[in-house]
């Protein structure tokens, strides 16, 4: 069965996202007690539950590659360090997966067919 390169970074997309949601909801629950690494972490809720936050996920600055991870990190377990670089990948290769299928989109489709 052949795939077009657009329907390949599609599924590979829905993978990270997936898998980003995975990792966030689990480095969410391990440092819950930390509310300064919260603060620090996550940007703001996407869901409400019951007056507080719910679900919220890794901010956009960690998903640039240049960017360091915060100090407060440090401090926790290998485990949470090593959940942090997880959601830190997916969300990358997310947002990577997305600009290249757009990109197949438009390339697989050509000025050729646009008439």
């Amino acid at each position: 069965m052949h795939e077009e390169i657009w329907e390949q970074f599609f599924k590979w997309a829905f993978y990270c996202f997936w898998l980003h949601l995975l990792v966030t909801a689990s480095l969410s629950w391990r440092v819950g007690a930390d509310s300064e690494l919260v603060e620090v972490l996550f940007g703001r809720p996407v869901w409400q539950k019951e007056g507080r936050g719910f679900m919220a996920f890794l901010k956009l600055r960690y998903f640039l590659p240049l960017s360091k991870s915060p100090d407060q990190l440090a401090g926790h377990s290998i485990a949470t360090r090593i959940l942090f670089w997880i959601a830190r990948l997916t969300g990358t290769g997310f947002v990577l997966m997305i600009a290249l299928f757009f990109v197949s989109i438009f390339v697989t489709a050509g000025p050729e067919n646009l008439h």
